[in-house]
């Protein structure tokens, strides 16, 4: 099995075999007496392991499913009954449908009135006889990135299967996936032990499988992996491994190997003269080695990699492995010192013969139209600082360059790397050589996130004008498929924008990518109409983002929901920063003050009696009784307050001002009829009201929030 489908497919094992034992009423984990011996990895629980040539599911399940005894509603029971009280042929039919007898149906009181009602048993089914279509199920449905036919069986997996082993306790589970019928048999390893052995039970597979060369369970074999790399390692004057513990090699490593045996080569010093991302590249992505670092953190003419047998003698591997990083690592000098000979700024021309999308022009016409996206974004946050408005248009330049290089070329892996290194040997700023790399960043889930503004603004710049491009075309991301990678690019630019308080309309920039793009591009949607599709593909993103930074789903919506309100998108406030700091201190306020659940009332109430009103302008001279004077005068105070807070972007001090008007509201709702019989008045009244709820809504729309006490 490929090592990079493993554990995807584990985790898709446990979750369909759970899901469809919940479907089935059987019970994980339920077992009569103590759990035996086995290990506590394997006790009371869905288990899975995994290795290249196995993968292996173990749970408790009870001797059969759950007895269902459910009532069953039938029809009316004036159509079930006649007068008589006698069974009609609709109340015969229903009995017989469910298995009981006319007289055993019950009358009970609905919704609907009276209906008649069947009190069916049905005793569960024996799990073995219930298994096979579960288990094969979870080889149908199992997630891999490419799947495969064979011979001319109609089922494809990742890989041939030859042999399936499934037991319940001792016995056979009766199935067949692509001629493959189950048995109590398992093999050992391919090389060292590849006979079939007879299984009784986990223990006993657990126990031969190690007998033959088999570490089945991956975490201890993942954990044993590296400890053995660490020992091997330390045995040059005390180095270490050059990769941390959540390295991807070590699981790309652990999933190749069923009998992990460390062996350590070595390569020419002069190979350290080289970069060492590309050092670390030719061992780690090409070949699968692990670097060693000496105790100052430089890299070491050593290397550590794994057998997957007891070679007859270690050295001869050992020799072949050392050809192999020799032969990669002179390809890479060669490029290197090819690279050298022309500086970055000769071969942006060439991006002009690299087609970026055949809908979206070359790499040049991108790089232009993100350059100067990336100008416009600098110019907005750094006025004035014209250094910095140099150095973001060189990295914009430049940052593209290097895929154009025989090392790129060679080493995709290095893009941005190699730009930055190739900068820096040619002379060129170091701001600028940091941002040709940072640009890139962060490249994947937890990834580092760019430091420098040259980086981050071109890295903003870049990304959303392709996800603006892509858009523009029609090929939105669709359910998984996300082939452009528009939402990992999406939440880079949050990101990005909130580690470094970047205050700019969201709308704004989405603007300017589009007026580039249409210069060059065909869209398939106004102009109106795609700004709002990759503002609401920014949105979505974004909400999803504050969910998983664990803010509450309601107070989210309810600041989104205020900055989506109708005949407001124009003059929205967009900035990622102002929606990211309302949710802040909205979740903070709630969390602490206890009056907070009676200021969302407060709101609601308001929001209610203006639904679907349109009142006009609320004029203060108009008003009549002393409690809507008082809310008047107290609201035109607040709002002002509210405003001078709201410009300094000191929204905790808005949201306090705004709590002030709780008490005047309510004696407003307990005093004032606000629908009187003068339209004019109420019209005002409604007025003054629906100009509150505006003030509220400079925050949040209150009115979607969940009410609860704080605890």
């Amino acid at each position: 099995m490929p090592s990079e489908f493993m554990l995807r497919a584990l985790q898709d094992m446990t979750d369909i075999f759970s899901r469809q034992c919940r479907l089935n009423r059987l019970i994980i984990g339920e077992k009569e007496g103590k759990a035996s011996n086995l290990t506590d990895e394997v006790a009371n629980s869905i288990k899975v392991f995994g290795t290249p040539r196995r993968m292996v599911l173990y749970a408790r399940l009870p001797i059969q499913q759950e007895d269902e005894n459910n009532l069953v509603i039938g029809p009316a029971a004036k159509v079930a009954f006649d007068e008589q009280g006698k069974p009609t042929k609709a109340g015969m039919g229903f009995a017989r449908s469910r298995g009981v007898k006319p007289e055993d149906l019950k009358i009970i009181e609905g919704k609907k009135g009276e209906h008649v009602a069947a009190q069916v048993f049905k005793p569960g089914r024996k799990t073995v006889d219930i298994l096979p279509d579960i288990l094969s199920l979870i080889l149908r449905k199992l997630h891999f990135r490419k799947r495969m036919r064979w011979a001319d069986f109609s089922e494809d997996f990742a890989r041939p299967v030859h042999w399936l082993l499934a037991l319940f306790g001792s016995q056979v589970i009766k199935m067949k996936f692509n001629g493959v019928e189950s048995a109590n048999r398992s093999r050992g390893h391919y090389f060292m032990a590849p006979e079939e052995f007879p299984v009784t039970g986990l223990t006993d597979y657990l126990d031969s499988c190690q007998k033959r060369f088999v570490a089945v369970d991956h975490r201890l074999r993942g954990e044993k992996i590296r400890d053995m790399a660490a020992k091997l390692a330390s045995q040059n004057n005390g180095a270490q491994v050059a990769i941390d513990h959540e390295d991807t090699l070590w699981q790309t490593i652990n999933f190749l190997l069923e009998y992990p045996h460390p062996l350590q080569g070595e390569f020419d010093q002069q190979y350290l003269k080289l970069p060492r991302e590309v050092l670390i590249s030719v061992m780690k992505t090409h070949q699968k080695y692990i670097p060693v670092k000496d105790g100052a953190d430089n890299l070491i003419n050593r290397f550590i990699f794994f057998s997957n047998n007891i070679p007859r003698d270690d050295q001869v591997v050992i020799n072949g492995n050392q050809r192999v990083i020799r032969a990669r690592l002179e390809d890479a000098v060669f490029y290197y010192h090819q690279d050298l000979k022309l500086p970055l700024s000769q071969l942006v021309e060439g991006l002009k013969g690299v087609v970026f999308h055949r809908q979206l022009g070359t790499s040049y016409a991108k790089m232009e139209r993100f350059k100067s996206l990336a100008q416009i974004l600098c110019a907005k946050l750094f006025s004035g600082q014209h250094q910095l408005a140099g150095e973001v248009e060189n990295t914009a330049l430049l940052c593209k360059a290097d895929l154009l290089s025989g090392m790129v070329g060679e080493f995709p892996e290095l893009q941005g790397i190699m730009g930055r290194e190739y900068h820096l040997h040619q002379g060129g700023e170091e701001a600028v050589a940091k941002g040709i790399f940072e640009h890139y960043l962060p490249r994947f889930a937890g990834d580092d996130l760019a430091e420098n503004h040259p980086g981050a603004l071109v890295g903003i710049a870049d990304r959303l004008d392709t996800i603006t491009a892509i858009i523009g075309i029609g090929k939105s991301p669709t359910g998984q498929a996300d082939p452009f990678a528009l939402r990992r690019q999406c939440l880079a630019v949050i990101r990005t924008m909130r580690h470094h308080q970047y205050h700019l309309s969201l709308g704004q920039m989405i603007l300017w990518a589009v007026e580039r793009l249409q210069k060059e591009i065909k869209p398939k949607l106004t102009q109106e109409k795609w700004i709002e599709a990759v503002h609401g593909f920014f949105q979505t993103r974004f909400i999803g983002d504050m969910q998983n930074m664990g803010y509450p789903t309601d107070i989210i919506k309810a600041v989104m929901k205020a900055l989506n309100r109708p005949g407001h998108i124009e003059s929205r406030d967009d900035d990622l920063i102002h929606l990211f700091k309302k949710i802040e201190i909205l979740d903070n306020y709630r969390r602490k003050c206890p009056d907070f659940a009676d200021l969302a009332v407060a709101f609601k109430r308001v929001m209610n009696i203006i639904k679907g009103e349109k009142p006009g302008l609320f004029l203060r001279e108009r008003l009549q009784e002393k409690e809507e004077k008082e809310l008047a005068d107290r609201f035109l105070e607040a709002r002002q307050v509210v405003r001078s807070w709201l410009d300094q972007e000191m929204f905790k001090e808005a949201l306090e001002v705004i709590v002030t008007l709780k008490p005047a509201v309510d004696d407003f709702f307990d005093h004032v009829m606000v629908m009187d019989e003068n339209i004019e008045l109420k019209n005002n009244r409604l007025a003054l009201l629906q100009s509150i709820g505006e003030l509220f809504m400079q925050i949040a729309d209150f009115s979607v929030l969940q009410i609860s006490t704080p605890s």
